[in-house]
């Protein structure tokens, strides 16, 4: 069973797009997932986690270890 936060993360990975303004609205053409996207969300939600704890061997902090490791910024 999927996680509450990885379900909402994966809803904020979908980009819509659109085509012309008909009497003011908008109609979707097409939704699409961005799997990009979705994984950065995720990398980053992780960083998050341990942000503030210390990696001494690279003295840096482990959520930066994480970005770096992953190529997010």
């Amino acid at each position: 069973m999927m996680n509450e936060r990885i379900r909402e993360l994966m809803m904020q990975s979908w980009n819509t797009y659109y085509n012309q303004e008909v009497n003011g609205t908008q109609f979707p053409i097409v939704q699409k997932f961005d799997a990009e996207k979705f994984a950065e969300l995720i990398v980053n939600e992780c960083a998050g986690l341990v942000e503030d704890y210390y990696d001494e061997d690279t003295k840096y902090l482990a959520g930066h270890v994480i970005r770096k490791h992953f190529g997010v910024k």
